[in-house]
């Protein structure tokens, strides 16, 4: 008999009653009832997996497949396993489950903390997606320029069974790759223009967004529309630039070169940058920004110029993050599917584990939507 407190009915014929008759009563209590004190200070002793297998008459590497849900192990069995655990109130333990391949059920999140909101988002995609596949996330904050050594350093000593990347320096990806690719980790990347065959890659694709909103202005009579970008350093920036351009071509716009301007995703440069903007000949009557912050450093701007948005210039961020919504006046924003780009490239990461490969190696991306809000309205004729 195991050296944990099991009612006399459970011991009997472990596996019939496990999965035919379930005791009407929590374990706590039935402990409570049958052996009293003694019983219930034993019932709070955590049970091992060794014990577990022992009770239901199998082997340990049969009960751990069971509970890690492989495809190995018969449905039957899998059940018989999953129940007895719940009962008995196991809780595996990560860190020897982790030791028979050297990584634990735990994926690593690394990105600086910066634009929040976009973070949370990527996150409870990534979230989600590795809950229901039995895994938990670690959140590693870096820098900008990432300190790849040391970031491989603390995944490898966390035993991290894969890696997610997000929003740092693209360049900066490579060595953290190659580090972690060593031993077995496989990485994924999330809105980062970093290329490698054996890394996917999840994107938002911000041209059908772009395209929609270009395709909104025009559609309200502006010709002069303006791009007020950010760091040329981002890929997600340059890719942006580039859509812009292909919308502007498509509908045949003048853009003079006082009219695309990337500078900064700093407020305050934002601002300087949409100023001269202004202030150095005819206006645009709109303009598409980089971000939804720059969107709205540029309305407050032109109204600090005496510049109505949106009678005078209609302005469009993107992002669609929560303040959007609530600007004055409400901006319209370019949404993008964050959620989703997390789940997806979580998934990628997954089935590299499950197929005991390093390779995610699938290029991803989740359309972007155009949303119409009282920032923008008909140019003036």
């Amino acid at each position: 008999m195991p050296n944990f407190y099991m009612p006399t009915e459970y011991q009997a014929t472990p596996k019939k009653v496990l999965l035919s008759s379930p005791p009407q009563q929590p374990m706590f209590s039935v402990a409570k009832a049958v052996g009293g004190k003694h019983a219930i200070k034993a019932m709070r002793k955590r049970i091992t997996s060794q014990q577990l297998a022992d009770y239901l008459g199998l082997a340990r590497s049969t009960v751990s497949m069971a509970l890690s849900d492989s495809p190995k192990i018969k449905k039957q069995t899998k059940e018989l396993v999953q129940r007895a655990a719940r009962e008995l109130d196991y809780i595996p333990n990560v860190i020897a489950r982790a030791m028979p391949t050297g990584k634990t059920r735990v994926l690593g999140f690394i990105t600086q903390l910066t634009t929040p909101e976009i973070k949370f988002r990527l996150l409870m995609g990534v979230m989600n997606a590795a809950t229901e596949a039995g895994y938990h996330i670690k959140l590693i904050p870096t820098e900008w320029k990432m300190d790849s050594a040391e970031i491989a350093r603390i995944c490898i000593g966390e035993c991290l069974g894969g890696v997610l990347v997000t929003q740092v320096w693209d360049e900066t990806i490579g060595e953290l790759v190659e580090s972690l690719h060593a031993r077995s980790i496989p990485v994924a990347t999330m809105l980062s223009g970093f290329s490698h065959r054996k890394v996917a890659n999840a994107l938002s694709d911000d041209s059908v967004g772009i395209h929609e909103a270009i395709e909104h202005l025009v559609g309200l009579g502006h010709r002069k529309i303006a791009y007020l970008g950010g760091d040329p350093q981002v890929a997600s920036e340059r890719a942006r630039r580039d859509a812009f351009l292909h919308a502007v071509k498509i509908h045949k716009l003048a853009l003079p070169s006082r009219f695309l301007v990337e500078k900064s995703f700093i407020a305050d440069e934002a601002k300087v940058a949409f100023r001269t903007m202004l202030e150095s000949g005819p206006p645009p009557s709109a303009v598409l920004c980089g971000n939804d912050q720059i969107a709205m450093v540029a309305i407050r701007t032109a109204r600090s110029m005496g510049v109505n948005v949106p009678t005078d210039i209609s302005v469009v961020g993107f992002s669609n993050t929560e303040m959007a919504k609530w600007c004055d006046p409400p901006l319209a924003s370019i949404n993008q599917g964050f959620e989703e780009v997390g789940k997806m490239a979580t998934q990628a990461v997954l089935r590299a584990l499950a197929k005991n490969r390093i390779s995610t190696s699938v290029r991803k991306s989740v359309p972007s939507h155009f949303i119409a809000r009282a920032s923008t309205a008909p140019a003036h004729k």
